[in-house]
């Protein structure tokens, strides 16, 4: 599977856990959350501190009490909405957890409703998308996204003769044919590998892909198409000597990109904090480029209402949530806690548009919000995750015991096709 440092992009748990148990909970008479405050959900660093202490001294009559959830949070959301008791006014929900949670769509209100239209605008549209059903009912409003780049090392790739600029890297390396030709000149002049993984290519090529693995219509798409070429991807990737194999986070990994031999990291926003918590020694000569082959996203997250919130409550709520993700506020997110906007008004801020000293001084908003912008909309199933699961299996298996990766795939079309029938029965 892929890596799920500080966000998750495919969760094989997606649709586990209660589709058909919430299904079969009727909604019944909402239960009553109609209090003096207003209880907001959220996980450890999902929104920034420093904006959450300032909600009850900037929304007038909001009277917000924030709950930390620590844990699996989709179960324990999923689990107060079965028992119809105890919801907050507010929740977050994670962008892996989105699709689960659109095909329960009655469970939140309609934003519209409270005048969300009025708001698209303001935020980017692929992300907005995320949060909508087929007809039209918005669940979320988007806090944070997780656009990707190329992290590299410009002192590692000058001594192997490559471009070692942002600039000079995304002219040179616009797709993954390039990438790989650079790989193989990397790899020939100093040993270092270009990818992390053979499942890094599969990855990031299915989050630059407008399909996925399931269709809106709950057809089976993992025989042929995005997949099939994500996958020729990546064996070709790992036939050619170009990835690590190593585990993103592992020890192996630290040292890698300490000592050079992993210079080279196709990764979202959020993985810089990751990258300069793992480095010793190494601020100053890291760099950002586009990454190769277009914008992808991995991760993100969303602010909703439950249905059991009252009227008067909902619309108290919806107040809350637009000052919070007002293009300010989100600045101060991704400066607290490194939750990039999903508002590209915030792109123009301090926060963002400062050189960063870890990458030489490098104005990493030029590349992240060019991404940002840049991301294709793709429908996502709610059986997605148990669907993908076989693909990095096998792929896995290639790269760890030399499987045939032929069989491999024969054997991740098989169990996909199981996964998304046995998904289907509940």
């Amino acid at each position: 599977m892929p890596h799920t440092t500080r966000r998750t992009f495919l969760a094989a748990g997606i649709g586990g856990l209660g589709l058909a148990v919430l299904a079969a909970c009727a909604p019944g008479a909402p239960a009553s959350t109609t209090t003096k405050k207003l209880a907001l959900w959220i996980w450890p660093n999902g929104l920034s501190t420093t904006v959450l202490d300032g909600i009850n001294g900037n929304v007038s009559g909001s009277g917000v009490e924030i709950s930390e959830i620590g844990g699996d949070f989709k179960q324990k959301l999923v689990a107060t909405f079965i028992a119809n008791s105890g919801l907050p006014a507010i929740t977050g929900v994670k962008g892996e957890d989105m699709p689960y949670f659109l095909s329960q769509a009655d469970r939140f209100i309609d934003l519209n409703d409270l005048g969300a239209e009025d708001l698209q605008a303001d935020f980017l549209d692929w992300k907005w998308q995320q949060a909508m059903t087929a007809d039209g009912k918005l669940v979320g409003l988007p806090i944070d996204i997780g656009p990707t780049g190329w992290y590299f090392r410009r002192d590692v790739f000058e001594s192997a003769g490559l471009p070692n600029t942002p600039e000079a890297l995304a002219e040179a390396a616009g797709n993954w044919e390039n990438l790989f030709a650079m790989g193989t000149e990397l790899k020939a002049a100093t040993g270092a590998s270009m990818l992390l993984s053979i499942s890094e290519p599969f990855s990031k090529s299915m989050g630059q892909s407008t399909t996925q693995f399931v269709s809106e219509g709950g057809d089976f798409l993992g025989e042929d198409g995005a997949v099939r070429e994500a996958w020729e991807r990546s064996v070709e990737a790992f036939n050619l000597g170009i990835t690590a194999n190593v585990s993103d986070g592992s020890p192996d990994w630290a040292a890698g990109v300490t000592n050079g031999t992993l210079p080279s990291l196709l990764g979202a926003a959020w993985y810089q904090a990751d990258l300069k918590g793992a480095t010793d020694g190494t601020s100053g000569l890291w760099g950002v480029a586009l990454t190769p082959g277009g914008s992808a996203n991995i991760g993100g997250s969303f602010l909703s209402i439950p249905s059991a919130t009252s009227a008067e409550n909902a619309a108290g709520a919806f107040e809350v949530m637009k000052w919070i993700l007002e293009p300010e506020n989100q600045a101060q997110g991704y400066a607290d806690a490194g939750l990039f906007p999903s508002t590209p008004a915030s792109y123009e801020l301090p926060q963002l548009t400062e050189g960063d000293p870890f990458f030489d001084g490098q104005k990493t908003i030029e590349v992240f919000g060019a991404a940002a912008q840049e991301v294709p909309i793709s429908y996502t199933s709610p059986f997605d995750g148990p669907v993908s699961a076989p693909y990095y299996n096998e792929l896995t298996a290639i790269e760890a015991t030399g499987k045939d990766p032929e069989q491999a795939w024969k054997d991740a079309v098989s169990a996909a096709e199981d996964a998304l029938e046995q998904a289907k029965r509940g």
